[in-house]
């Protein structure tokens, strides 16, 4: 553990021993100073921001060559992002920092950026962006802002893939309002919302195409059971009349185009995929593709056909499909001339 002084409204942590610069931060209440003890030539090595800062002529670099320990102060930075860049670039805590809530993760980033050290934390990507398991939607901004930030292309593209399968439009568009991933680039933003658009669309376009199928199935095939032309009641095959009619008029029942497509339309609405338009609006599209083959699953539709019936057929078919397409989004590629002049690329 690092050597802490702590005070009322003071905090000093001491990341090098032979340290020759104090770097100070406001918490996020701004009441408290948190200030840290670090080694110019560990920064000016991973930095080249402090590394300028060091070597310069300022204030600040007439004192750090003086060897008179200065202080400096930065106001607008997230003290608990630099408190984890400062640690890491000393080699102190590195266990406390293997996992990362996506939030935090992407104060670093910006930070990273901001102070131009990217590349010295870039091995810990692998620890913080890999993760097999799929992200909640609101964190998957804060995921992608932090692979924006490191100019990270293949993150960035396999979570942009993510997002455009696992995010809705609602959810997309209030990154523009959150402090961090409202600095991702605003061309990238559009494209992510433009493809879950686009996506939706698709699989709205799919599902629809069910109807298409079964209407172009002419043929017919019986079913078991009788129904009562009266009451619509479904009775056993070997039943001679309606009991709750008083009736005899039972007929046979038949698996034809008519009936598949109103059975489809009816599971469509037992499962909420119907009507599509608000469903197709709403919510992202690995939700609506699990739903359907959710609905697929669910139908107890039998006829002679078995297996081979047009319904089943169709419902394994678009399930099938609308996996493939989700499988086959590829994300938005990264390039060098979307990060914004603000977050200045390593030298």
């Amino acid at each position: 553990m690092d050597e802490q002084q702590t005070t009322e409204n003071h905090r000093c942590v001491c990341l090098d021993p032979s340290g020759n610069v104090t770097l100070a931060f406001p918490d996020k209440k701004g009441s408290t100073s948190i200030q840290f003890v670090v080694s110019s030539p560990v920064l000016a090595l991973a930095s080249s921001y402090f590394r300028v800062l060091f070597e310069s002529n300022f204030k600040e670099g007439l004192e750090t060559k003086a060897g008179t320990f200065p202080r400096i102060e930065l106001e607008e930075d997230d003290s608990e992002a630099m408190e984890a860049i400062l640690s890491l670039l000393h080699f102190r805590n590195g266990t406390e920092y293997t996992t990362m809530k996506p939030e935090k993760l992407a104060a670093i980033a910006l930070h990273c950026n901001k102070y131009q050290c990217t590349n010295a934390l870039r091995p810990w990507l692998h620890l913080w962006l890999d993760s097999e398991k799929v992200p909640k939607a609101y964190d998957i901004g804060f995921l992608l802002s932090a692979a924006f930030f490191f100019e990270d292309a293949k993150h960035f593209r396999r979570i942009s893939a993510l997002a455009i399968r696992h995010v809705d439009i609602v959810t997309a568009s209030l990154w523009q309002e959150q402090d961090v991933t409202a600095l991702m680039a605003t061309e990238l933003h559009s494209m992510i919302i433009q493809s879950v658009r686009l996506l939706l669309d698709r699989l709205q376009g799919i599902m629809h195409s069910g109807e298409e199928m079964l209407e172009g199935s002419l043929r017919g095939y019986e079913m078991a059971g009788r129904v009562c032309d009266q009451c619509g009641r479904k009775h056993p095959e070997t039943a001679k009349k309606c009991h709750p009619c008083g009736t005899s008029e039972i007929h046979k029942v038949y698996c034809t185009s008519q009936s598949r497509v109103a059975e489809y339309f009816i599971l469509l609405r037992q499962n909420n995929l119907w009507p599509s338009v608000t469903r197709f609006r709403d919510s992202a599209a690995a939700t609506l593709a699990a739903q359907f083959g959710t609905a697929a699953s669910a139908c107890r539709h039998q006829c002679s056909a078995g297996s081979e019936c047009p319904l089943r057929t169709m419902l394994d078919r678009v399930s099938r499909e609308m996996n493939r397409v989700l499988d086959n989004i590829q994300g938005v590629e990264l390039k060098p001339d979307l990060v914004p002049t603000y977050l200045a690329s390593e030298v």
